[in-house]
C-alpha cells in the first residue's frame, strides 16, 4: 500500500497508524478446528472437551480430547489461531493410551503450556499420570511427566502462568478405583527456567481441583480454590517468591465457585449458595466481606466470573425459574467503582432451553462477553451478548453458530480475549452424531500494519507499508498515516 503526504522539505520520518475496520460486534462464520482425519492413514472420531487460551502475541491455542480409531485410545490434540486462520491440529500425547481432561495457559510472550492426565498403559484409563507439553520458539515439546504415583489416580488438572514467565500446574488425586475419594490429596509442579520441578503437595486437605480453579493473577501470582475434606470451600494464592499463602475459607456451603484475577492483583470469587449468588472481592491481598449479589427467588448454577484490568468484575450464571418447567436464562451482574449493579438477564426467553452453561471473558477495551447454549427455534446454537462499560448490547443476543438440523448438542464452550479485545469462542458441537471442535471470533480491530517506510519528494513523502496479516475478521476500511515530527496526517482507503 502506498500514499503521499505533504511535509516540510527534508522531513521524511514517518509512522503508520493502526488500521481501522468497520467491524462491530458481529461474529465471523464458525470454523471446524478438529478434523475427522488429522493424521494420514489414522482415522479419528469424536473430538471433545475443548479448552483455549490467548497469549500476549494474540495467538489463540485450543486443546481437546480426540478419539483415535478403535482400540487406539484418546489423545490430546491442539491447534493455533494465528494471522486470521487456524493451523492443522497436532498430537500432544501419543495414540494407544487414554488421555483426557486438558487445561491450557498462555503467557505474555506467547509461550503455551497444556496439561492433561493420562493412563500408564493401554486400557489403564486416563487418570494415572499428569503430563504437560510446552509451545515455545515455534514448536511443541515432547510431553513431560509431572506426576505418577502407584495406587492413585489424578483428576482435573489446571495450569496458569504467573506473569513472570513461570507456570504452576495443580491437580487432585484419589486412591485408584475410589469413586467417593475417601483419601483426597493434591499436588502442584512449578515450571521455571525452562524445566519442571518435582511435584510437591499443594495446600492441605483438598478433595479435588475443579477445572478452571487455577487462575493467573498479578506478576508472580497464581490463585486456586478447592473444597476442603471437612466441607467448607477455600481459596489461596501461590507466589513465585513465597509459595502458598494461608488459605481463606469463604463458606461451608459453596457450589461451583468461579475465580478470576487480574494483573494488578485484584480478584473476584463467586459461588451459589442455597437460592442466591454470593461473591467476595480480593483487594490488597485480602478477601473482602461476602456479599449476596442476586435475589433469593431463583436457583442458580454454572457460575462464571471475570475481572478486567480496570477492576470491573462481572459474574454470570444460569438461572432456573421459581416455577418449574420454565426456560433457564442467563443472568449477569457487574461491579464498578466498588459497587455491584443490578442483575441483568442477558439471554432471551428460549423455551425448552434447560442448560445454558454460560462462559465469560473480558478484554482491555471495557468489553465483557458472555456466551451460552441457546435455541434458534428447535435447533441448538451458541449465543453471545456483550457489554461495553456496563451497557449491554441493546440488539440482544447474537448467534455465533449456524442453526442446522444435523446439530443436536452444543457443549463445553471456552472463551478468550486477545490484547486487542478480540474474542474467540471455542466449543464442542455434536453434528451428525460426531463430536467436533468449532471456533468463531468476534470481528474486531486489525493488527497494525508493518514495514512503514517513506521516500521523500518535492514537499511530499510517499509512504509504503505491508497490510496486517490479520484484518480482525472484516475488510480494512481505512489507513491513517502520521508524519513525525509535525503530526501531519493522511487517511486513505483500505481497498
Amino acid at each position: 500500500m502506498r500514499t503521499r503526504i505533504p511535509l516540510a522539505i527534508g522531513v521524511a520520518v514517518l509512522a503508520a497508524g493502526a488500521a481501522t475496520s468497520a467491524a462491530t460486534a458481529a461474529w465471523n462464520a464458525p470454523a471446524t478446528v478438529s478434523s475427522v482425519s488429522p493424521d494420514p492413514g489414522t482415522p479419528t472420531f469424536n473430538a471433545e472437551a475443548p479448552v483455549s487460551a490467548v497469549g500476549g502475541d494474540g495467538v489463540v491455542t485450543a486443546a481437546w480430547v480426540q478419539e483415535v480409531g478403535f482400540g487406539n485410545g484418546k489423545q490430546i490434540r491442539a491447534a493455533r489461531f494465528r494471522n486470521g486462520a487456524w493451523s492443522p491440529s497436532v498430537a500432544l500425547s501419543g495414540a494407544g493410551i487414554e488421555a483426557g481432561d486438558p487445561a491450557v495457559a498462555a503467557d505474555a510472550q506467547g509461550d503455551v503450556i497444556v496439561v492433561w492426565r493420562r493412563g500408564v498403559a493401554a486400557g489403564a484409563g486416563q487418570d494415572q499420570l499428569v503430563q504437560a507439553a510446552r509451545f515455545s520458539g515455534g514448536a511443541w515439546s515432547v510431553p513431560s511427566t509431572l506426576w505418577s504415583q502407584v495406587g492413585r489416580s489424578a483428576n482435573t488438572p489446571g495450569v496458569a502462568f504467573d506473569g513472570n514467565g513461570n507456570a504452576l500446574a495443580v491437580w487432585g488425586s484419589c486412591a485408584t478405583g475410589d469413586f467417593f475419594c475417601a483419601t483426597p490429596a493434591a499436588a502442584s509442579a512449578r515450571f521455571s527456567g525452562g524445566t519442571w520441578a518435582a511435584a510437591v503437595a499443594a495446600p492441605p486437605a483438598i478433595t479435588g481441583v475443579a477445572k478452571g480453579s487455577v487462575t493467573a493473577g498479578a506478576p508472580g501470582q497464581v490463585g486456586m480454590w478447592w473444597y476442603d475434606a471437612s466441607g467448607p470451600a477455600s481459596v489461596a494464592s501461590w507466589s513465585s517468591i513465597s509459595g502458598w499463602a494461608a488459605p481463606w475459607q469463604f463458606t461451608a456451603n459453596a457450589n461451583q465457585p468461579a475465580l478470576a484475577l487480574n494483573a494488578s492483583g485484584a480478584g473476584v470469587l463467586a459461588w451459589h449458595e442455597a437460592n442466591v449468588v454470593k461473591a467476595s472481592i480480593l483487594s490488597g491481598g485480602t478477601w473482602g466481606t461476602v456479599q449476596t449479589i442476586s435475589p433469593g427467588d431463583v436457583s442458580a448454577s454454572d457460575m462464571a466470573a471475570t475481572i478486567d484490568a480496570a477492576g470491573t468484575a462481572t459474574v454470570a450464571w444460569q438461572r432456573y425459574p421459581a416455577v418449574p418447567g420454565g426456560p433457564a436464562t442467563v443472568q449477569a451482574i457487574q461491579r464498578t467503582g466498588g459497587t455491584w449493579g443490578a442483575v441483568q438477564t442477558v439471554s432471551s426467553d428460549e423455551p425448552n432451553a434447560t442448560n445454558p452453561k454460560p462462559a465469560i471473558t473480558s478484554g482491555p477495551t471495557g468489553r465483557v462477553t458472555v456466551t451460552w447454549n441457546g435455541l434458534n427455534g428447535s435447533q441448538p446454537v451458541l449465543r453471545a451478548r456483550s457489554a461495553v462499560n456496563g451497557v449491554w448490547d441493546s440488539a440482544g443476543p447474537a448467534d455465533i453458530s449456524t442453526p442446522a438440523a444435523t446439530t443436536t448438542f452444543i457443549t463445553a464452550t471456552s472463551l478468550a480475549s486477545d490484547p486487542l479485545g478480540r474474542v474467540m469462542a471455542v466449543w464442542q458441537s455434536t453434528d451428525a452424531n460426531t463430536n467436533v471442535v468449532k471456533a468463531a471470533r468476534m470481528q474486531g480491530v486489525p493488527d497494525a500494519p508493518s514495514g512503514a517506510a517513506g521516500t521523500s519528494g518535492d514537499t511530499r513523502v510517499t509512504v509504503a507499508w505491508t497490510a496486517p496479516a490479520d484484518d480482525g475478521g472484516a475488510a480494512i476500511s481505512t489507513y491513517r498515516v502520521t508524519a513525525q515530527p509535525g503530526g501531519t496526517t493522511c487517511t486513505v482507503s483500505g481497498a
